[in-house]
């Protein structure tokens, strides 16, 4: 056909019946000019043209004046065992892309016929196409929002977007960190799989310095996108709160000196549980505890990149101070004067009494016997295995005589009781100088109190002394004598 005129170049029978579809192939040779067409794979006419065009854009279909419908019309280039595809223009072989990661951008179909005009099956294959990057992302440092500091010199992390890859979808990460963006100097460009997040270790970053994260996407046509890159981390020497006191065990009403050993610190806030003052911004502060108890102290340390805090419970101990105190059943009174002590001491364990008579006394609630006339002061000192020991001075005993005529006797060691220590009697010994009468004898108790009086008027060596009217305990026997004088002695009644 050329200009819309037919010409018959050959003739040959071909059965068509109406109504009926068939499979029409027509091959055609730009080289040699050789034009063959098959009706259902039967070659049914051929024609070699003189003068072939070597080139053409579309076909057209001329129906002869019949009624035809077409229906799966495809035009095959001729190939060899390996042909290239061109793809992307108008006038390529295949003109898009994938229009989703999903729906093939083209199908590739062959057939093959061999010498003997023999025809093979039709295969095909779907071509996935993308000759587009995948987009960039936004990188984050850090596992989560963007961080601009971290205080760890070998682990770092990274999170970023999911990549967009409208053609064909994304099967691989591959992060780097520089130290400028886009730069793999410090770590080379790793695999990270499909995962947005990633955290690095086993690093040898240096400190006050800052580096990136760069991250590349891969899709399935093997396009890496664009290098993407974090706004930068600085590397921060890393606060550490510690301190020390000088003790951490004292009592009630003293005080401690802390002494702050924080590394890298700025500023420190100190904060003392039951101390005062219970807080301070002072690198060594002096902090007193008045009650007795275990106390909690807290350090917080700052510098230019973060804090860290160290809390020590318990770490003070306030141990109660012993209080001496005591009281006594009398506070003056005829000698022989005796006074019992109750000791009202608080917090303590040991004491040591002294009684202002040249005696003393390790005993909780002790006694004493005031012989001369007189005032006395007594101290007690009062101790534990915490604190310091503690004083109390009593200074208002006194001991007097109302008697008239008390004086030492002259022969005062020739007069004896014994036993000493009894049970139901003891007796008076006069040695020597037998005109002295023993006339009355009065028995006091150890509080001074007249228990009973015994008349004798006897100069005899012994006289019997009937004791079984008296108690357990100490008792004083005072002697009167024939020349008005006394003589006083001590004796203990047992059981």
């Amino acid at each position: 056909v050329k200009n819309d005129v037919i010409q018959i170049v050959t003739d040959d029978t071909c059965v068509v019946n109406s109504g009926v579809w068939y499979d029409y192939k027509v091959t055609y040779n730009p080289i040699t000019g050789e034009l063959k067409t098959y009706q259902n794979n039967i070659l049914t006419s051929s024609y070699i043209d003189t003068a072939p065009l070597q080139s053409g854009t579309a076909i057209s279909l001329r129906n002869g004046d019949c009624d035809v419908m077409y229906d799966d019309i495809k035009v095959y280039k001729s190939r060899t065992s390996s042909e290239n595809i061109t793809i992307g223009s108008t006038l390529s072989d295949v003109r898009y892309q994938n229009p989703n990661p999903t729906t093939p951008s083209c199908k590739i179909k062959s057939i093959i016929i061999d010498d003997s005009e023999n025809f093979s099956n039709l295969e095909g294959l779907d071509i996935n196409i993308d000759w587009t990057k995948p987009s960039n992302v936004i990188v984050n440092d850090g596992q989560s929002t963007d961080i601009d500091t971290i205080t760890s010199t070998s682990t770092v992390s990274a999170n970023w977007e999911t990549a967009i890859d409208t053609n064909s979808n994304i099967t691989e990460y591959f992060y780097s960190i520089g130290s400028a963006q886009g730069l793999s100097d410090i770590l080379n460009w790793t695999s990270n799989s499909i995962s947005t997040s990633a955290t690095i270790s086993s690093l040898s970053l240096s400190y006050n310095t800052i580096y990136y994260i760069n991250i590349k996407s891969k899709n399935e046509a093997q396009l890496n996108s664009d290098i993407s890159s974090s706004d930068g981390f600085i590397v921060a020497n890393p606060v550490t709160a510690l301190f020390t006191s000088n003790t951490n065990s004292i009592c009630n009403g003293d005080e401690i000196q802390f002494s702050n050993q924080s590394i890298n610190a700025d500023s420190v806030n100190w904060y003392f549980s039951g101390g005062t003052p219970s807080t301070s911004i002072e690198n060594n502060p002096f902090i007193t505890y008045n009650l007795s108890g275990n106390y909690q102290v807290q350090l917080i340390a700052y510098n230019g990149f973060g804090s860290d805090t160290l809390s020590s419970s318990n770490y003070i101990t306030v141990n109660n101070s012993p209080v001496a105190d005591f009281i006594t059943n009398k506070n003056s009174g005829q000698i022989p004067l005796t006074i019992l002590f109750t000791n009202q001491s608080q917090n303590s364990t040991s004491y040591s009494w002294n009684f202002g008579n040249n005696s003393s006394s390790i005993d909780v609630n002790p006694y004493t016997v005031y012989s001369d006339t007189g005032y006395y002061n007594i101290s007690l000192i009062s101790c534990n295995l915490n604190c310091p020991c503690d004083t109390f001075i009593y200074n208002n005993i006194y001991a007097f005589d109302t008697t008239v005529n008390i004086v030492k006797h002259n022969i005062e060691q020739t007069i004896f009781l014994i036993p000493t220590i009894f049970k139901d009697q003891t007796n008076i010994y006069i040695n020597n100088n037998k005109n002295i009468l023993v006339k009355q004898v009065n028995i006091y108790n150890a509080s001074s109190e007249l228990i009973v009086t015994k008349n004798y008027n006897s100069n005899s060596e012994k006289i019997l002394v009937n004791t079984s009217e008296l108690k357990e305990g100490i008792y004083y026997f005072k002697i009167s004598l024939s020349d008005n004088t006394n003589i006083t002695t001590k004796g203990i009644k047992i059981k």
